[in-house]
C-alpha cells in the first residue's frame, strides 16, 4: 500500500515536512569542516623558518600577550558592534600606548564579553565593550640589546630602522668609545681595527640608552654599536 498523507495536511506543508527531513539527514552525515591548526608563533611572529634555538635579537623584545581592555562606541557605531570594535583596535596599531607598555604589532582572537550589554558611563554618550585577544606587543627597554638595519650614515650619527618600522640611531660620542671612525670621503663610518665598515643596509647591534615617545611614535638612542652579519 502506499504512504498515506496526514490528515487535514495541506500540499505546502507536506512539502515543506520533507524538506526539513532532508536538511536533518544531510547535517547528521556531514562533518563540520575545521581549519587546519596553525602555530601561534608563526602567525603573529613569521619564524616558523627559524630552528626553534635559533632566537633573532629583536624577537626577545617581541611579547605575545592575552590582551584585557575597554573599547568605546558611539551609538551610531552600534548597528555593526564587532566590525567597529575591530576597527577601533585598528587604531592601537603601531603606536606606543602605557597600557600596552609597548606598541601594538597585531593582534587576533578578539572576542567582545559583553556583546549585547554594552555600558554607559557617567553623561557622555559612548557604550564601553569589554574584549579579550591575543597580541603581539613590541617592549623597547633601557639596558636591552637590538639589532638596526643602517639606513644613513652621518658625521654625527647613524640612522638605522628596527624592526623595519621604528627609528633608532647612534652618536658619534657612542661609535668613537667604540673605536669607529668617520670617513669623510665615504660618507661611512669604519673601525679602526676591524676595517668594518657601516654601510648601508647593514646590520648593526646596540644596546638600548633611551627610548622617546611622542603622539604614541617611537625612536630609540642606542650605544655599543656591534656590527653583525645577517642573521647573527
Amino acid at each position: 500500500m502506499g504512504s498515506k498523507r496526514k490528515t487535514n495536511e495541506t500540499e505546502e506543508e507536506r512539502k515543506e515536512r520533507k524538506r526539513l527531513k532532508k536538511e536533518a539527514k544531510k547535517k547528521t552525515r556531514e562533518e563540520p569542516k575545521r581549519p587546519a591548526a596553525q602555530d601561534d608563533d608563526e602567525t603573529l611572529v613569521g619564524t616558523s623558518n627559524l630552528e626553534p634555538h635559533v632566537v633573532p635579537v629583536v624577537s626577545r623584545l617581541l611579547h605575545k600577550e592575552k590582551l584585557s581592555m575597554t573599547v568605546s562606541l558611539l551609538p551610531g557605531n552600534l548597528g555593526f558592534v564587532e566590525a567597529n570594535v575591530e576597527d577601533a583596535m585598528r587604531g592601537f596599531l603601531l603606536k606606543y600606548s602605557a597600557g600596552f607598555k609597548g606598541i601594538l604589532l597585531a593582534f587576533e582572537d578578539l572576542e567582545i564579553r559583553n556583546i549585547g550589554k554594552g555600558r554607559i558611563l557617567g553623561e557622555l554618550p559612548h557604550i564601553h565593550y569589554d574584549i579579550e585577544c591575543s597580541a603581539l606587543v613590541f617592549k623597547p627597554s633601557v639596558g636591552a640589546d637590538l639589532d638596526g638595519m643602517i639606513v644613513e650614515s652621518f658625521d654625527s650619527h647613524v640612522s638605522m630602522i628596527v624592526h623595519d618600522y621604528f627609528n633608532a640611531s647612534i652618536t658619534a660620542h657612542h661609535l668613537q668609545n667604540s673605536g669607529f671612525q668617520y670617513d669623510q670621503t665615504e660618507g661611512e663610518w669604519v673601525h679602526s681595527t676591524s676595517n668594518n665598515r657601516l654601510a648601508k643596509g647593514a646590520l648593526l647591534g646596540f644596546t638600548i640608552e633611551r627610548v622617546h615617545e611622542s603622539g604614541g611614535i617611537i625612536s630609540i638612542d642606542g650605544s655599543d654599536p656591534q656590527t653583525r652579519s645577517v642573521g647573527a
